[in-house]
C-alpha cells in the first residue's frame, strides 16, 4: 500500500508543508495540512495544523524519482529523454500510462513510456512552470 501524503503552500508564509490533507466542514474552501512533529510510546506529544493555499494541494504518487526524492501530482519531472513533463492526474485514459485507470501520468509523452526510476524532479508548476516549455538548467528547484 502505498503512502498517502499531501503537500501544498501555507497561506501565512508561502512556504511549502507535507503532511495530512484536512478539511473544514463547516467552510469547505479552506484546506489544512496537518503533521506530527512529535511522539512518545505512541502518544503525539507536538503536532500542527496549518491553512494551506487550496490549489497548490498536490497528492504523492508512492514514485520517488532518481534522487529519491518523493514525486508528487504538480511536480515537473526530466524524463529518460531529458526533456520536462508535468505529472497530472486523469479520470479518463489518456496520455502516458504510470499506474492504475484512473491514473497518475506525464502529461505529453507517447503512449509505452514506463516510469523508469531514472526520472529526475526539476521543479513544480507553482515555484517553476517555466521549466515545462522545455530546456531549463539541470538544476534541482524543487
Amino acid at each position: 500500500m502505498r503512502e498517502i501524503l499531501f503537500r501544498a503552500k501555507r497561506i501565512d508564509n508561502g512556504e511549502w508543508v507535507e503532511g495530512n490533507l484536512i478539511t473544514n466542514e463547516r467552510n469547505e474552501h479552506k484546506k489544512y495540512i496537518g503533521y506530527i512533529f512529535d511522539e512518545r510510546n505512541g502518544v503525539i506529544e507536538d503536532f500542527d495544523i496549518v491553512e494551506v493555499i487550496p490549489n497548490t494541494i498536490c497528492q504523492y504518487t508512492g514514485l520517488k524519482d532518481k534522487n529519491e526524492e518523493k514525486v508528487f501530482i504538480g511536480d515537473i519531472i526530466r524524463c529518460t529523454k531529458g526533456c520536462p513533463h508535468e505529472v497530472i492526474w486523469m479520470k479518463e485514459y489518456a496520455g502516458t500510462f504510470i499506474g492504475g485507470m484512473p491514473a497518475v501520468y506525464l502529461s505529453g509523452l507517447d503512449k509505452g513510456y514506463a516510469w523508469t526510476g531514472e526520472e529526475e524532479i526539476v521543479g513544480n508548476i507553482f515555484d517553476s512552470p517555466e521549466r515545462l516549455k522545455g530546456g531549463g538548467s539541470n538544476e534541482k528547484t524543487n
